[in-house]
């Protein structure tokens, strides 16, 4: 079985560039993806980890990521990560299945530890 991972799915490169080295930096293992359809396209339901995905990005974006992922099965628990303070996305990411709900810009210590919680067995 695979090594659980944080997946990162952001189509700002700087973004998944930062978040990626602190996840490393903190002894995570990652790996990051451009947008949703990256992701979808090396998913497989066993997969272990969490993903952390910006709720906003071109094409299926990350509603419409998490309604797939609900479809195929996913054990892994979401985090949505919304730049835009808008309660209606938010929520529907938490009918889609998020497991955490953060909005941008946030702490690094605070990613962190939402997703340390999410990963932990």
């Amino acid at each position: 079985m695979s090594e659980p991972t944080v997946h990162l799915i952001d189509d700002d490169a700087s973004v998944r560039k930062a978040f990626g080295w602190m996840f490393e930096a903190a002894g995570l293992a990652v790996r990051d993806y451009p947008d949703a359809e990256a992701f979808l396209a090396v998913f497989e339901p066993g997969m272990r980890g969490c993903v952390v995905v910006d709720g906003h990005m071109p094409g299926l974006g990350g509603v419409g990521l998490l309604q797939e992922l609900k479809r195929l099965h996913n054990a892994m628990p979401v985090l949505y990560l919304s730049g835009l303070h808008d309660s209606e996305s938010m929520a529907a990411a938490r009918d889609a299945g998020a497991a955490e709900l953060c909005t941008k810009p946030v702490a690094g210590s605070v990613l962190l530890d939402k997703v340390r919680a999410l990963m932990a067995p």
